[in-house]
């Protein structure tokens, strides 16, 4: 509807045109909310998969920057609470995390050191390593003398499962 504008002279009318919103119904309302709800829970979904993936790349980059970590054999446990190993061609006492059943770990087994040179991880027994050939068992039944590939012969210690077996 247009009128003119109160107190304007004739040359000067201006007129102006007021518009009516359309009607909103209820119908339309409900589309619209739903048609937001939608795109929510699209959202929402959205954010989950990216929040998971986040996780699993932050652990994956917290695995790669883990150091590296050292091997050993498991030689015996003592009673304070340490433990015996051969790491590195080298004999040591070292401390096991307390994650580590030392009670279950037998002479031999393969155990993983973290850098700090704690045992943090048991695994099992060596299957692979020199081929000797077995000379002489010694007295006390846990080393034995063996010949190496050059005729040398040198001492070891058997493993758990030769002294079981």
């Amino acid at each position: 509807m247009t009128t003119p504008d109160e107190g304007s002279t004739p040359q000067d009318q201006r007129y102006v045109t007021r518009v009516d919103p359309p009607a909103v119904t209820d119908r339309d309302l409900a589309a619209d909310i739903a048609s937001l709800s939608a795109q929510n829970r699209r959202l929402v979904s959205t954010l989950q998969q990216a929040r998971e993936q986040i996780v699993t790349l932050k652990t994956e980059i917290d695995q790669l920057a883990q150091p590296p970590s050292g091997f050993a054999i498991f030689i015996g446990a003592n009673d304070d609470s340490t433990v015996d190993v051969f790491a590195n061609g080298r004999k040591m006492r070292i401390v096991a995390s307390p994650d580590v059943d030392v009670a279950s770990l037998e002479p031999g087994q393969e155990v993983i050191l973290n850098e700090a040179m704690n045992v943090v991880k048991a695994l099992s027994f060596e299957k692979v390593g020199e081929i000797v050939m077995l000379k002489e068992l010694l007295e006390d039944g846990e080393r034995a003398l063996v010949l190496g590939h050059s005729d040398d012969e040198r001492v070891v210690r058997l493993a758990d499962p030769l002294l079981k077996g």
